[in-house]
């Protein structure tokens, strides 16, 4: 569903990301794991088109370079950024909507009632303005009206920032289900190593913008010696 091969990209002048190769299978999810400053969300936001880029990166086999960010939401991906990217001043409803805002179909209201169940924090505050949510409930909206695209593929920028452990286990495990009922792909960033793992297929580790590690998440996760080395448990 979505590959990386040879990308390079940064900021203006300053180089983050040095040939990096990895791949999302058609509903899987592969985990992207590293530091601060190691080239994750650079890695998101270049696949998104908010940066340019050299080498490929291919939607289901079409190169995506160069393209603007709103073509390549167009093709079906969507982004949760690190920040959540909730509109603040818009009600929990008119969020959602604005998620489906390309899309030309007759079930949007179906879908937005299917979040609400999954989610039943937003369901009591449909019409309350987003800033007003907690930092959980925020997270659980941003996740909610990137699926209102119903993408092919998700970007997820690390979900469990500034979270407590428990609502983190809550959005993984809502995650797991909606996946597994969809058949999503998803590429998700993340700190917590444990977590990603858990959730993944397959996971790469970035150090200084390349690519130190990959393999089975299962694999990476029992070997003792890269858990201590790269992934900090």
């Amino acid at each position: 569903m979505l590959r990386l091969t040879g990308v390079s990209a940064g900021y203006g002048k300053t180089p983050v990301l040095h040939e990096v190769s990895l791949s999302v299978q058609r509903g899987g999810v592969t985990a992207v794991l590293g530091a601060n400053g190691a080239g994750k969300t650079t890695t998101i936001r270049t696949i998104c088109g908010l940066l340019p880029a050299t080498g490929e990166i291919a939607i289901a086999g079409k190169n995506i370079v160069g393209q603007t960010s709103d073509r390549i939401a167009r093709l079906g991906v969507a982004h949760v950024p690190d920040n959540r990217g909730t509109f603040i001043d818009l009600t929990v409803r008119e969020n959602l909507l604005l998620g489906a805002h390309t899309r030309r179909d007759g079930e949007v209201e179906g879908d937005i009632e299917r979040f609400l169940e999954l989610f039943p924090r937003l369901k009591s505050r449909i019409h309350q303005q987003a800033g007003n949510l907690s930092g959980g409930e925020q997270q659980m909206l941003a996740l909610s009206r990137a699926l209102m695209l119903r993408p092919q593929i998700l970007l997820l920028d690390e979900p469990s920032f500034g979270l407590a452990p428990k609502v983190v286990a809550e959005i993984f495990e809502l995650l797991r289900k909606v996946k597994e009922e969809d058949g999503l792909s998803v590429l998700l960033v993340e700190q917590n190593a444990r977590m990603a793992l858990m959730l993944s297929d397959k996971a790469y580790v970035l150090e200084s913008g390349k690519v130190v590690l990959s393999g089975d998440s299962r694999d990476l996760a029992s070997d003792d010696a890269i858990r201590k080395s790269y992934l900090g448990y």
